[in-house]
């Protein structure tokens, strides 16, 4: 235990770490007073159940694209403008969003939502790689999810206290989006430029080239099977989050007469169960192999999805959510500590960027799916269909990662 803490406080002692770290505590901050009140403030201005789907979809698209295209450049131009940028966007959303009376324009909040999310949490994985060494990048990535896990989880209650019974979202976006800012200054002081191996030493490509240039290490990265198994179960896990942090278990919740305080309080609880795993889960690295925590995590969730149609009291949901909770924060951690261990230094954002993409396409498609079959066949049966996509998907990566080791006999 000594030792433990010594080598945290030794990764936390770093002033990169410490910034970057109280940067993606505000941005989770952001995510948390947004996510669970974002369908029911679509809701307020006139999206039906299908248009909510779309625009969930929508986000995790855009976070899908960008997380591809900013992990292949911060590999060449630096991780930290993209972050500093990302949560600017995060206060351009919000601030967008008070202007809003009617559903469409929401489509554009939403993609920049989506950029905002790939610019800060994905590439800020990819910022620790660059500082933190790699015997110590588990604790630090543990760390990092545990912090981001508690900015959710104090988002989610500080929304449901400005929501209120009166539904003010305004407002809440309002100071959510000061929030913003305030993580926007404190990337731009701490962090700073990391100059990774040979990276000074390679020279410019020309202008034809450098689509090539940026394309060419996230094919590489796609060739890497054992990567690629552990991104379908990213997959899954993006797309079940879109289903309870994207606002579909929310609707359910408000449908059953739970108000939006109880709502944030119940995400809180959420964010508290997830912080306490990523650490452990992190640590755990350490013994077992990562693949098979995701795997363990993601077959707990999957029961809880068919569980879920007979919760509809407040205690129950709340235990749901508890339980959920604890699986996704053991995934956050163990999963980008899963890319770290199957990825070459010198490709580690491409390798983060096809992590993130195949999480982002699975779960873009999803919630199209979900919305669809939530608005034709109601909220319960959609939770029985998530549970169902979970075994499939387990089945496919498994069956990626056993031609993978086939083709190393």
């Amino acid at each position: 235990m000594r030792e433990m803490m010594r080598r945290l406080g030794r990764i936390f002692g770093q002033r990169e770490v410490l910034a970057l770290t109280i940067n993606v505590m505000l941005a989770e901050l952001v995510v948390g007073t947004y996510h669970p009140y974002f369908s029911l403030f679509a809701q307020s201005v006139g999206a039906s159940v299908a248009l909510v789907g779309a625009l969930v979809a929508v986000q995790t698209l855009s976070r899908t694209v960008n997380c591809l295209t900013m992990g292949a450049l911060s590999d060449r131009m630096g991780r930290k403008g993209i972050i500093v940028a990302a949560m600017a966007t995060f206060a351009v959303a919000l601030l967008a969003m008070t202007l809003l009376r009617s559903p469409a324009p929401l489509f554009v909040t939403q993609l920049l939502f989506g950029a905002a999310q790939a610019g800060v949490f994905d590439i800020g994985i990819g910022y620790l790689g660059d500082v933190v060494p790699r015997e110590d990048r588990g604790a630090a990535i543990g760390l990092y999810t545990t912090v981001m896990g508690i900015g959710f989880g104090v988002g989610s209650s500080l929304g449901g206290a400005l929501v209120g019974a009166d539904g003010a979202y305004l407002t809440a976006f309002r100071v959510t989006a000061l929030f913003a800012l305030a993580g926007a200054v404190v990337a731009s002081w701490g962090l700073r430029r990391v100059s990774r191996a040979g990276a000074q030493q390679a020279p410019e490509p020309a202008a034809g080239w450098r689509l090539r240039a940026m394309v060419t290490p996230m094919l590489e990265a796609l060739h890497n099977r054992l990567l690629l198994s552990g991104s379908i179960l990213n997959a899954l896990k993006s797309a079940w989050f879109a289903v309870v942090g994207g606002g579909f278990l929310s609707l359910y919740m408000a449908n059953h007469g739970i108000s939006a305080e109880a709502i944030g309080l119940i995400f809180g609880l959420r964010a508290i169960t997830s912080s306490a795993a990523r650490l452990p889960a992190g640590l755990l690295t350490r013994r077992w192999s990562s693949y098979w925590i995701i795997i363990a995590a993601t077959s707990v969730t999957m029961v809880g999805f068919w569980l879920l149609p007979l919760f509809t009291s407040l205690w129950a949901l709340a235990g749901f959510v508890a339980i959920e909770g604890a699986m996704f924060g053991a995934l956050m951690s163990v999963g980008n500590a899963f890319v770290a261990e199957n990825a070459r230094p010198e490709n580690l954002g491409s390798a983060l960027g096809l992590f993130g993409t195949v999480g982002g396409a699975g779960s873009t498609l999803l919630s199209l799916l979900v919305g669809l079959v939530a608005e034709w066949r109601g909220l319960p049966t959609m939770f029985m269909f998530m549970g169902v996509v979970l075994l499939l998907g387990m089945g496919l990566s498994l069956w990626v990662r056993g031609r993978a080791s086939a083709a190393r006999v």
